[in-house]
């Protein structure tokens, strides 16, 4: 049997459209397809586009690919009541070896927060040790992320991930959850070359102090030398870091 074709005239648009004027599918003489309403059951097999969005589950927010001529990358206004938590997926090396690694949350101007409220508790496994190391960080106006990490481009740098949580206050279930104060924290795992062995990592950050929810709007990751703070490192070519947010079942 032939295919039925329906063509407007030249110019125009095909607009399929129930009887009460609600839902409809518009096909335009150029663009994109629209539909108005929502898409109850059956089975789409194509490839679902960057520009989703989606209403529960782990959703993109950004991907950052780290130029090799800077000691600072951002993330910035993405800590919105959209989501419960926002998860870091990371790839990292510094241009020069035994550079450190830290993190600073940013308010809703960009602007790093400084106070001397960070503690960070960083543990390293080495595969060839049979006890962990602790490296223990407080009242500091950075966090620590990972410490002493080796640059060769075969086994340097460190491969982790990253998740925040207590900085959005979403509407879950029709429930407002803002509770009107919260401590950020963030929890990292990972592994590499660090503290010149190869190691499995974790790390507990703490930002001790009382915040209205998205007052804290991003973060910030830099590099210094492992022996002198002020020295800035900049990033290896191929690091990068790619974030995603939580959704619950119900954010509006």
């Amino acid at each position: 049997m032939a295919d039925r074709i329906i063509k407007p005239d030249s110019g125009n648009d095909v607009v399929l459209q129930n009887n009460g004027g609600g839902t409809k599918i518009e096909i335009p003489n150029s663009g994109d397809i629209a539909i108005t309403g929502t898409i109850g059951s059956g089975t789409f097999n194509g490839t679902i586009g960057s520009n989703v969005t989606y209403s529960e589950g782990w959703e993109h927010i950004e991907t950052i690919s780290c130029p090799t001529n800077v000691d600072t990358v951002s993330f910035t206004g993405i800590f919105t009541n959209d989501y419960v938590a926002f998860d870091f997926e990371m790839a990292m090396r510094g241009a020069d070896s035994n550079c450190d690694f830290f993190i600073q949350y940013l308010d809703a101007s960009n602007n790093a927060l400084t106070d001397n409220e960070y503690f960070a508790t960083l543990r390293l496994w080495p595969s060839s040790q049979d006890a962990e190391s602790i490296e223990r960080h407080g009242n500091q106006t950075q966090g620590l992320l990972v410490k002493k990490v080796a640059t060769s481009s075969s086994f340097g740098g460190f491969r982790g991930t990253m998740r925040v949580r207590n900085v959005s206050a979403p509407t879950l279930d029709g429930v407002d959850t803002d509770t009107g104060a919260y401590r950020p924290d963030l929890n990292f795992t990972g592994s590499g070359f660090l503290n010149s062995l190869y190691s499995y990592a974790t790390n507990y950050v703490r930002y001790n102090i009382d915040k209205e929810a998205n007052a804290l709007m991003g973060i910030k990751i830099f590099i210094r030398d492992t022996s002198n703070f002020a020295t800035t490192r900049n990033f290896a070519s191929g690091s990068w870091i790619t974030c995603f947010g939580l959704k619950g079942k119900s954010t509006t």
